[in-house]
């Protein structure tokens, strides 16, 4: 069992709450990809430092990007959570 929060991208209109998709959570150390053999396709893996300087970073699966971004490279973008 698993979190999960609301997702407005910003590059789409403002939504109510409960019309958002939902995206599950789940809170993960610097090793967990290599541990569990998930590649990265593009982009960085977290790390101590960027995670002791960053508070809002995400990763997405392609499934996601393939969803919600209508091709547009998630690199760099910045999204909101209610």
């Amino acid at each position: 069992m698993g979190a999960a929060t609301g997702v407005h991208l910003l590059s789409q209109p403002q939504q109510a709450p409960m019309d958002l998709p939902v995206a599950n959570v789940r809170v993960v150390g610097p090793e967990y990809f290599s541990t569990m053999s998930i590649p990265l396709h593009a982009g960085r893996l977290f790390s101590e430092r960027g995670m002791a300087e960053e508070k809002h970073v995400a990763i997405v699966n392609q499934a996601f990007a393939d969803k919600y971004l209508n091709g547009v490279n998630p690199l760099d973008k910045k999204r909101s959570s209610t």
